[in-house]
């Protein structure tokens, strides 16, 4: 699941959060998460009849990403796993990954 290289620079290096299936499925989440919360905002005292529709849809789409998220394409699936002594050892599986 490793999607970058040392040998790289820096702004490649940084980019690797969102190599691969698991880091897009997070950047489409994020992006639909502010995407869902500017409509409501925007929208919320107009088309008072649609509005719990509308903001029913739009959870529903949201669920779905995070549950693939969660359970299909972690992208912290690597750092959820427990070192040698049974401790999760997050920011040193983060620096030897990097």
């Amino acid at each position: 699941m490793s999607h970058s290289n040392r040998d790289l620079s820096t702004f490649y290096q940084d980019s690797r959060a969102l190599g691969g299936q698991e880091g897009s499925l997070l950047f489409w989440s994020l992006l639909l998460a502010i995407y869902v919360f500017s409509v409501l905002l925007t929208y919320r005292n107009k088309n008072g009849e649609l509005m719990p529709y509308v903001g029913v849809v739009m959870a529903g789409v949201q669920i779905f990403f995070l549950t693939l998220n969660n359970f299909v394409a972690s992208p912290f699936k690597v750092l959820a796993s427990p070192g040698a002594d049974g401790v999760m050892h997050y920011v040193a599986r983060l620096m030897a990954t990097g």
